[in-house]
Order: structure tokens, then C-alpha cells, then sequence
């Protein structure tokens, strides 16, 4: 071989050798950078799920109220989901305050009568309610039940509760554990 064609070949080596090197790192870094890490495998969306509990509006009316020991006071409202993906729903209190949240029983149901949740206001929290569901666009009318115990007695006389009632929901899809990520 002369000395050109060793030059020549020499050349190609080189160039083919950078060539790999680079095509080697693009790769790499296109590989690293394709990689997505998800903390706790939890994913947060909030596309497609939308639910209304009453159209906005309060669930009790406590100037329809008259309550006494043994007195029971029945409500019903709406519960929609607005979005595109069939979701699992729960309804539950927050903020309870006051001296008689151990004297009222609350009974949330379905109007199939599958029942939500049922205990006092002080036990009704996110963890110790029945979890349903709601398809894309349904809408369901859920009846809420405050008894008022009789067991009170006058030390219940001129108390006061005061709740939130609060309904959130998650997508159903890939969730069959109900997990609504807390």
C-alpha cells in the first residue's frame, strides 16, 4: 500500500471513530433526558374531573332548621360530575366545631340508599366514608340525615355546631383502589 491510500484509510478511521463518538453521546443524552422520575408513583391530574356538590349552593339551609333532642332534619342535593372521565367521589365533613358535633348523627346516602357515611359529625372524616362513583356527565341526588340525639338532654341547650361539608373526587380509570392521594 502507498502512503496515500494509508493516509486515506488513516482518515476514514479517524472520522468514522468521531463520528460514533458523537452519534454515541447525542444517545446518551437524549436517553438520560427521555427518562421521567415520579415521586411516590403518584400522578396529579386535574383534566377531565369536575365535580359540583348542590350547584354551588349550601346543602343545609339552617334557617329551615328547628332542632331539638330526638329531632331529625333531612336534606337532599345534587352531586354532578362535570367532567370527562367516570371518577370516585366521597363525601365527608371538615372544620367541625362545637359542643354538639357528638350529639349529631349524620347519614349520607344514595337514592338507592347505598350509604356513604353514617356517624357523628366528629367521626366523619375523609378516611371513614363510603367511597361511589359518578360516570363522565352523571348527576346523582344524594339525602343528608342530621339526628339530633336525644340522649342530649339540656346540656345540648343553647350549643352549636359548625361543618363543612366537603366532596372531592379522582379519576376512576387505572384506579381501582380508590386512592385519592393523601
Amino acid at each position: 500500500m502507498n502512503e496515500q491510500n494509508l493516509k486515506k484509510k488513516l482518515t476514514m478511521m479517524i472520522v468514522t471513530v468521531v463520528l460514533l463518538a458523537i452519534g454515541l453521546t447525542v444517545t446518551s443524552f437524549a436517553l438520560a433526558s427521555s427518562i421521567a422520575q415520579v415521586r411516590n408513583n403518584r400522578f396529579t391530574m386535574s383534566m377531565g374531573v369536575e365535580l359540583t356538590i348542590n350547584d354551588g349552593q349550601p346543602v343545609v339551609d339552617v334557617t329551615d332548621m328547628v332542632y331539638e333532642p330526638g329531632g331529625t332534619y333531612v336534606s337532599e342535593f345534587p352531586i354532578a360530575n362535570l367532567g370527562t372521565f367516570d371518577v370516585w367521589y366521597r363525601v365527608y365533613f371538615t372544620d367541625v366545631k362545637g359542643a354538639l358535633k357528638d350529639y349529631i348523627t349524620v347519614t349520607i346516602k344514595e337514592a338507592d340508599g347505598t350509604v356513604l357515611c353514617k356517624g357523628t359529625m366528629s367521626e366523619l372524616s375523609s378516611d371513614k366514608v363510603a367511597v361511589s362513583s359518578l360516570a363522565a356527565s352523571e348527576k346523582k341526588t344524594l339525602t343528608i340525615e342530621f339526628y339530633f340525639s336525644s340522649e342530649a338532654g339540656n346540656a345540648a341547650q343553647g350549643q352549636s355546631v359548625s361543618f363543612n361539608i366537603t366532596a372531592n373526587a379522582t379519576q376512576k380509570q387505572n384506579n381501582p383502589n380508590k386512592d385519592f392521594g393523601n
